[in-house]
């Protein structure tokens, strides 16, 4: 059994999901992803402790299949140890879940496998065996199935799939994604306010980046150790995953770092890494599944043509764009003079993006806590012609419904924010003809003047929003 203490921090919805499952009585089958890093083991474990229950927890490896067995069979053993004394692993995966049904009758009881697929590499038939026993053996059971994997496409495919032989038998589906900006923040609560959002944007929200980070004297000092160190646990990440995810990591990173350089149509990557549209979009659509990039559209706008692809996870968007180019120096062991000459200086512009994505994540939380004056359905950016001056135009953020629309700019400087800007987004907004209820919402890592401020108080759709109330 796990035994843990710990501060655990976020994932109310995921822990509830898993309480509701395993207090429903009868047999129950979670199937739980997501990327790598991103705490899916310790969202399990966590629920495991809460419950105090019985429970088999096995991680399996890289191994053959009968070294998963014996691993497996040793974690049965250590709970159910009748057969003990005189067994040291079974036969068969059949003859283990047989021993485990018949000491457990009717009782309840927790089998975790994490890391599934390494089970499927060593053993192609382990699905079809779990589907043999979940329809006939374990449906008259009060054993909670969980079965978790990192590899994305494979429990997408080969479990959840319909395909696969397991299709259609899981009573739960969970995706666990990297923490919003928020949750980002509630580890590492004694971070000023900047500090958060630079975490942030260094982290992408997995945990095990943010505890990472966190290890230095400071946050400068952790991003140093981290990512400008041959040594460094970050340093080699994005290739270490893209080898474990993908056959051919070389045009994987060819097409990341393409993108990370500022091409952002599929014709304009197709050149930069000199292969083919098709083969380019094939691959694509690879990484969109890994969640490590995306395809982004205006908002308001139905044309796929205007899309552009742009990397999704932040710490890929910020090793791409500072690691490489400073190979050299950091393998020369100048990792800090490269951070302090070529990386702090351009963070204002990075963290200018990364603010526009926890605007719109705080927005989202908003929305979901009823802390606005209408619900939105839609929130996006958008960018398009003016068909006056004929000049590209972009706004921040926009969220709407059928009756009202909100129009937002997000500005991450050392200024405080004023009218001028306010005026700006209004023009912007008058691009659009709509017969909605319209609110301007203005977002500022430093403030706001006291002219914008006294103009915000006598309106009712106008509304300034800082750092402090992003984080409150």
């Amino acid at each position: 059994m796990f035994l843990f203490n710990f501060d655990f921090i976020g994932r109310v919805f995921e822990l509830d999901q898993l309480h509701k499952m395993y207090n429903k009585s009868g047999f129950s089958f979670a199937c739980i992803y997501g990327r790598r890093r991103v705490g899916k083991s310790a969202l399990i474990k966590k629920f495991i402790n809460d419950t105090n229950g019985m429970n088999i927890s096995f991680t399996s490896v890289e191994f053959n299949d009968s070294a998963n067995l014996l691993e497996f069979s040793k974690r049965v053993l250590e709970v159910l140890s009748q057969a003990k004394s005189y067994i040291a692993s079974f036969e068969s995966w059949s003859t283990a879940f047989d021993y485990i049904v018949s000491e457990v009758k009717d009782k309840k009881l927790i089998i975790f496998i994490d890391e599934y697929p390494y089970i499927a590499q060593g053993n192609n038939s382990i699905s079809s065996i779990l589907q043999k026993y979940i329809d006939e053996v374990f449906i008259n059971t009060n054993i909670k199935l969980i079965v978790c994997g990192s590899s994305m496409s494979f429990m997408v495919n080969q479990v959840l799939g319909y395909k696969s032989p397991l299709y259609g038998r899981r009573t739960l589906q969970m995706h666990v994604k990297p923490f919003d900006y928020y949750d980002t923040a509630k580890m590492v609560d004694e971070y000023s306010l900047e500090d958060k959002v630079l975490m942030y944007g260094v982290s992408g929200g997995i945990p095990y980046y943010v505890n990472m980070l966190k290890q230095g004297n400071n946050l400068k000092e952790g991003i140093i150790d981290c990512f400008f160190n041959t040594s460094g646990s970050l340093y080699e990440e994005p290739n270490n995953l893209l080898k474990q995810e993908l056959r051919e990591p070389a045009l994987y990173n060819s097409i990341i770092t393409a993108i990370a350089l500022g091409n952002t149509k599929l014709n304009k990557i197709s050149t930069k890494i000199n292969e083919t549209d098709n083969k380019v979009n094939k691959y694509i659509h690879s990484l969109i599944d890994l969640e490590i990039i995306e395809k982004e559209t205006p908002l308001m706008n139905t044309s796929t043509r205007k899309g552009i692809y742009k990397i999704k996870d932040c710490m890929y968007k910020f090793w791409y764009r500072y690691v490489p180019t400073n190979v050299t120096n950091i393998e020369n062991g100048m990792g800090k003079r490269v951070y302090e000459t070529n990386v702090e200086p351009d963070l204002p512009m990075f963290l200018s993006n990364v603010f526009e994505e926890i605007c719109k994540q705080y927005m989202l939380r908003c929305n979901k806590n009823n802390e606005i004056s209408f619900m939105f359905d839609q929130i996006g950016r958008w960018w398009g012609g003016n068909p006056v001056t004929k000049e590209e135009e972009e706004i921040d953020l926009i969220a709407y419904n059928d009756d009202s629309i909100i129009f937002g700019e997000c500005k991450y400087r050392n200024e405080l924010v004023n009218e001028n800007c306010l005026n700006e987004l209004i023009r912007k907004s008058n691009l659009f003809s709509m017969k909605k209820n319209i609110y301007y919402y203005l977002f500022s890592k430093s403030g706001f003047t006291s002219g914008l401020v006294a103009l915000a108080k006598n309106s009712t759709n106008i509304k300034l929003i800082g750092l402090a109330e992003i984080y409150k």
